[in-house]
């Protein structure tokens, strides 16, 4: 498999991307629909707590689906803007305010890179697809000790000076408790979900 394909075989710099052993355990996520908007917000990025009591799983799940949907179409247009919608606009001033001043410029700076890359997104749906591992759960983690987050999701949590939760979404087989493939992290801001990646730059 190539670029993001390959990437299932291991953690990725992008953004977080593991085979079945290497994924946060299932359990906790929730599941449900919501329409994803493309464009960029007007205030994105300028209350990254507002979001922080919610559980918005469903929102994220139905981001995905979506993507799912859209890839086993085979129209790549299609999926170039869907991945696009997952970019984080403002992204400089979000991650300041989580992170504050200095940490976030870096997370931004490595933010700027690797959302470059989102198109690529495509390979993991298309390779999701072909494994059958269509049903999509998600995993809200709020805090650093929860032992459903990756290593580096802990780093993020304990980092943040405003704090607020990761999503892990997992693409299970029907029927099937575990993943087979995971994609994180993503974060809601303004009720809608955008994808932020391994954030490495918090170590």
């Amino acid at each position: 498999m190539k670029h993001l394909a390959l990437a299932l075989a291991c953690a990725v710099v992008v953004f977080g991307c593991n085979k079945q052993s290497d994924a946060p355990p299932a359990g906790t996520g929730a599941s449900g629909a919501a329409a994803v908007d493309k464009g960029q917000p007007k205030d994105s990025g300028k209350e990254p707590g507002k979001d922080a009591s919610k559980d918005n799983s469903a929102d994220v799940k139905a981001a995905v689906d979506r993507g799912l949907a859209v890839a086993k179409t085979g129209d790549k247009a299609k999926v170039s803007a869907w991945s696009r919608e997952l970019v984080l606009p403002n992204a400089e001033t979000w991650f300041k305010k989580v992170f504050g001043d200095e940490l976030g410029k870096k997370v931004a700076a490595e933010y700027a890179t690797n959302s470059k890359d989102f198109e690529e997104l495509g390979g993991l749906l298309d390779d999701a697809n072909k494994r059958g591992a269509t049903e999509v759960r998600v995993v809200r983690v709020a805090d650093a000790s929860d032992r459903e987050a990756t290593g580096l999701q802990k780093s993020a949590l304990e980092a943040m000076k405003k704090k607020g939760p990761l999503y892990t979404a997992m693409f299970c087989e029907p029927g099937k408790k575990e993943s087979s493939i995971s994609l994180w992290s993503f974060v809601v801001a303004d009720g809608k979900p955008y994808l932020v990646g391994k954030m490495k730059a918090v170590k």
